[in-house]
């Protein structure tokens, strides 16, 4: 699997690139919002929600990571995790990452796209408000849940 939007490809994390993406790093005003990505690799290999993890690369060079995982109860597409190295910001490659996930989502056939942020990350609320994303009244701990509904599904 491997999906591109506009230069940007989200490719699945393996024995090639966990070191990398293990290595990744995002700004000081972050580190509030967003845990390691080591941390996150862990719960891919450990937890037991199903989580799949995914390196961000633009024009080849590994820029960032996320994960997602299908849930039973509603069908939907989580998101967590997402996170742009501090050397590669501000450059629209959590939205194109986004956006390729989005599409890989709709493809699955799931009816939507879920995701949860802190209340207080301004930067997350407009990226994904900018995608489509609407609250959905749920919470996870003290995040906010958002979701991008497909059409024809409610």
């Amino acid at each position: 699997m491997s999906v591109s939007r506009v230069g940007v490809r989200i490719v699945p994390v393996g024995h090639g690139n966990w070191r990398a993406v293990a290595d990744l790093e995002v700004a000081d005003d972050q580190r509030q919002f967003v845990g390691p990505t080591t941390r996150y690799l862990a719960l891919t290999h450990l937890g037991d929600q199903g989580w799949a993890p995914l390196a961000i690369l633009a024009d080849g060079v590994l820029v960032g990571f996320m994960m997602w995982a299908h849930d039973p109860t509603d069908d939907a597409c989580w998101v967590g995790g997402v996170q742009v190295d501090r050397a590669h910001q501000r450059r629209g490659h959590g939205r194109s990452a986004m956006q390729a996930l989005i599409g890989m989502a709709r493809e699955s056939g799931a009816p939507c796209v879920k995701l949860s942020y802190d209340s207080d990350n301004s930067v997350a609320r407009t990226l994904y408000a900018s995608l489509g994303f609407r609250e959905s009244g749920e919470t996870v701990g003290d995040e906010i849940v958002v979701a991008l509904n497909f059409e024809g599904h409610s």
